[in-house]
């Protein structure tokens, strides 16, 4: 359930990323690395292809994460951090509808 609100959460920015991007001349990319990647690709693929690879190495990260714990018997719950991550994804890219739309 953890993965499937984190994919879900950076659906989301993705969708409000790309509209705000294509509506308003006056924002970018905040983030330089996915920047890179738009500028290589263009908004849509660029921007696609950077969330594509973020999200699979984090859900990689937790899953490892998880084995660590699961071996040294440590009860923390690792899809904590893939919660986590859904929210403050959702909080960022909410920044768009903030922005006034030319």
């Amino acid at each position: 359930m953890a993965c499937v609100a984190y994919v879900a959460a950076n659906t989301v920015d993705y969708i409000l990323t790309i509209c705000g991007l294509m509506n308003n001349i006056h924002m970018g990319e905040a983030n330089p690395i996915a920047r890179s990647y738009i500028d290589v690709l263009g908004p849509e693929k660029g921007l696609l292809l950077f969330k594509l690879i973020m999200v699979s190495i984090v859900i990689l990260g937790v899953f490892i994460i998880d084995r660590i714990l699961k071996e040294k018997k440590i009860k923390l719950r690792s899809e904590y951090i893939l919660y986590a991550g859904a929210v403050i994804t959702i909080l960022g890219s909410s920044l768009w509808l903030s922005i006034p739309y030319i």
